[in-house]
């Protein structure tokens, strides 16, 4: 049948890579693509990791330096919050940006009024 169709081996060769990746990643792999059975749903982990790296970093496009900086100063703080709940305490947080301009300016307030 294939000699009929004038495949040659590199073709049929190809084709079967091709088919042998396309079983693996989608076929068999079918059940990464949904969440149902996962525990997390989300990926708010990976979201406030990033977050957080980009709040130190602050430029678009850093140098190796100061990214390879920002990655030490977020693996430190991560390090920490580990060695915490080992500790049994709580994570600390820091307030976020926009309540941290608010305390300021009721702070200002309160001092001029």
């Amino acid at each position: 049948y294939i000699e009929l169709l004038g495949v040659t081996d590199l073709e049929l060769e190809l084709v079967s890579s091709f088919n042998n990746y396309f079983i693996n990643q989608w076929i068999d792999g079918s059940q990464s693509l949904s969440i149902f059975y996962n525990e997390v749903t989300t990926n708010n982990g990976s979201e406030c990791y990033h977050n957080t790296l980009k709040s130190y970093i602050k430029t678009s496009h850093p140098n190796t330096w100061k990214f390879m900086s920002a990655m030490d100063k977020v693996m430190s703080d991560y390090d920490l919050e580990v060695k915490r709940l080992d500790d049994g305490l709580e994570i600390t947080r820091l307030p976020k940006i926009k309540s941290r301009k608010n305390a300021e300016l009721r702070t200002e307030y309160k001092t001029k009024y």
